[in-house]
């Protein structure tokens, strides 16, 4: 995982549920289709470990984030204009037939 780095957001996994899970996450731009981000992980169980982060995404700029459980559940968020202030974005598996995708305020 690259540094902190200004002008930068960040994208946090949190896995909820009693197992660990294998995540997949791939993000592209929007305008481009240009992949920044395609990283499978393995995110241990809730009180297990921290949540895991991925790689810095450069901020001002709009993504596609899709996400793929190992149960077979996926979903897409469109981040539109990322900015600083709206990150990290984070990406919540609680076991059900959603992914929660949550900006921080602030």
């Amino acid at each position: 995982m690259q540094g902190q780095e200004s002008g930068s957001a960040s994208i946090i996994v949190h896995n909820k549920t009693e197992t660990s899970h294998q995540i997949s996450v791939d993000v592209t731009t929007l305008s481009s289709d240009e992949t920044m981000i395609s990283e499978v992980m393995e995110v241990p169980a809730v009180g297990d470990d921290s949540p895991t982060k991925t790689e810095r995404l450069p901020a001002g700029s709009s993504y596609s984030v899709s996400v793929e459980i190992d149960t077979g559940v996926s979903e897409t968020f469109e981040w539109e204009n990322v900015q600083i202030e709206q990150s990290p974005l984070h990406i919540i598996y609680d076991g059900s037939e959603n992914i929660i995708f949550a900006l921080q305020e602030g």
